[in-house]
């Protein structure tokens, strides 16, 4: 039940960011600290997948692989708060399947964006839009919402940790 619970909160994360671009504290740092209280009094993470080592050098490489992505403005602050309460969850390996499916998915909306941008809005096309008073996006500065990949990988990696913690 509580996996349930956990994976209708990423949904619910990529859901946000997705239409709103924007992933709110309470969600983010509200599932982190649910996260830490749960480490402190269980001694395993919330999703029984990890003991307080794994979920902190999780939350410690969480911050590794986000905060340059913020730094450089790819990433929002609530993309590296969402991977990081992730982390506390779900320890190392939700945090890898988080992780690297939200980038596979990242480079495919880019890859298909930019081809899209390329068919659609020749230099041409973009003049006549821009006369004609529609609003035409400069791809340079698309931002893509990280989250939803993060959501999913996050629930792949439930099954899959369960699998690896039960021995």
């Amino acid at each position: 039940m509580i996996a349930v619970a956990a994976v209708a909160w990423a949904a619910l994360c990529g859901w946000l960011d997705l239409h709103t671009r924007r992933l709110p504290n309470a969600l983010t740092l509200g599932a982190a600290g649910v996260g830490a209280l749960v480490l402190l009094l269980r001694g395993e993470t919330l999703l029984h997948q990890a003991s307080p080592g794994s979920a902190l050098l999780a939350f410690g490489l969480a911050l590794v692989l986000t905060l340059p992505g913020y730094a450089l403005g790819r990433l929002g602050a609530g993309d590296v708060k969402l991977l990081a309460a992730m982390a506390l969850l779900g320890g190392l390996t939700a945090l890898l399947w988080a992780f690297v499916v939200g980038a596979f998915a990242a480079v495919i909306v880019f890859a298909g964006w930019s081809l899209f941008w390329r068919i659609q809005f020749m230099p041409s096309v973009y003049r006549w839009v821009s006369r004609a008073g529609g609003p035409v996006p400069d791809p340079r500065t698309v931002r893509i919402p990280f989250a939803p990949g993060l959501a999913l990988g996050f629930a792949l990696s439930l099954p899959l940790a369960s699998r690896l913690a039960a021995g």
